[in-house]
C-alpha cells in the first residue's frame, strides 16, 4: 500500500508512477480509512516537503495509522523544490513511536509550487522540464528497489539543514501558514476550481460564487495554482508570479 498527500499533483504523480511500477496501490489520505490491511506486502508513503518537514495533514494520518504488523518493509518518497532538510529524520522519529522502522527513504525533485513568500516563484520552463524528466526516471528506479525491498537512504538534506528544520521551520509554521491571507479579486469567474481542487474541502462558494476559506487549510497552494483566471492571491506575495498545472507541464515531455 502507499499512501499519498498531494496538492498540486506532484506527489500524486509519483505514488501513481510508483505504484505501476510495483504492481501496488496508491491511495490519497483524505480518501481512505486509517487501517492497514493485513496482507499488506510493504508500507509506502510519499508525500511533499513543506518547509523542510512533514505537512501536519500527513503527519495526522501517519499518528492514527493501524499497523498490524510492524515488520512491514516501510518506505518514504517524499518530493521537493530542491531539498528537503531533516525530514527523513522527522520520518524516522515519527514511525518510531508507533515500533515501525524507516526501511528507506528517497526524495524527489519536482517542479517548485512554492510561491507565497517573496524570492519564491515557480521553476522556468526549462528547470520544470529537466526536474520531469529526471524524475521520471528516478521513480523508475526507486520502484526496483522497493520490490526488492533494499534499505536506502538517497535524500537530498541540503545546507543547513538542521537550522532549516528546527529552527526555521517552527517559525514558518507558527507565522506563515494559515489561509487568512487567501483573497480573491475581480476577475473570479466563479468556476468553482479552487473548490474542486482543494484536498481538504477547505473552500465554499457564497450564493454570489465567491471563495471563502474554512480555516483548516493544508497550505498545499492548489487553489492558487489552479485558477484560470489567476484571481487568487496570497497577501501580497504571490502578485505576478507563476502558476504550475503539473498535466500541462507533463504534456511537454518527450
Amino acid at each position: 500500500m502507499i499512501y499519498y498527500f498531494s496538492g498540486t499533483g506532484n506527489s500524486k504523480e509519483v505514488a501513481e508512477r510508483l505504484a505501476a511500477c510495483t504492481n501496488d496501490i496508491a491511495m490519497s489520505i483524505t480518501n481512505c480509512y486509517s487501517t492497514l490491511p493485513e496482507d499488506t506486502a510493504s508500507l509506502g508513503f510519499v508525500f511533499p516537503v513543506y518547509a523542510w518537514g512533514i505537512p501536519k495533514i500527513f503527519r495526522t494520518f501517519i499518528k492514527e495509522l493501524k499497523v498490524p504488523q510492524s515488520s512491514i518493509y516501510t518506505y518514504m518518497v517524499c518530493t521537493c523544490g530542491d531539498d528537503i532538510g531533516l525530514t527523513d529524520h522527522e520520518m524516522r522519529a515519527l514511525l518510531s513511536h508507533k515500533g515501525i522502522a524507516l526501511n528507506a527513504a528517497w526524495s524527489v525533485r519536482m517542479p517548485n509550487t512554492y510561491i507565497a513568500l517573496p524570492g519564491f516563484d515557480i521553476d522556468s520552463e526549462t528547470l520544470t522540464q529537466e526536474k520531469l524528466h529526471t524524475a521520471i526516471l528516478k521513480i523508475a528506479d526507486i520502484g526496483k528497489k522497493v520490490i526488492l525491498q533494499e534499505k536506502v537512504t538517497d535524500v537530498t538534506p541540503g545546507t543547513c539543514a538542521w537550522i532549516k528544520s528546527r529552527i526555521l521551520r517552527p517559525l514558518f509554521n507558527r507565522f506563515l501558514t494559515g489561509d487568512s491571507k487567501f483573497k480573491v479579486d475581480h476577475q473570479c469567474i466563479h468556476c468553482g476550481k479552487c473548490v474542486t481542487s482543494c484536498p481538504t474541502s477547505n473552500i465554499r462558494l457564497d450564493d454570489k460564487g465567491n471563495p471563502h476559506w474554512q480555516g483548516h487549510c493544508a497550505d498545499c497552494l492548489s487553489c492558487y495554482h489552479s485558477c484560470p483566471k489567476h484571481a487568487i492571491n496570497y497577501g501580497p506575495f504571490t502578485k505576478r508570479k507563476g502558476q504550475y498545472l503539473l498535466q500541462k507541464a507533463l504534456g511537454k515531455q518527450i
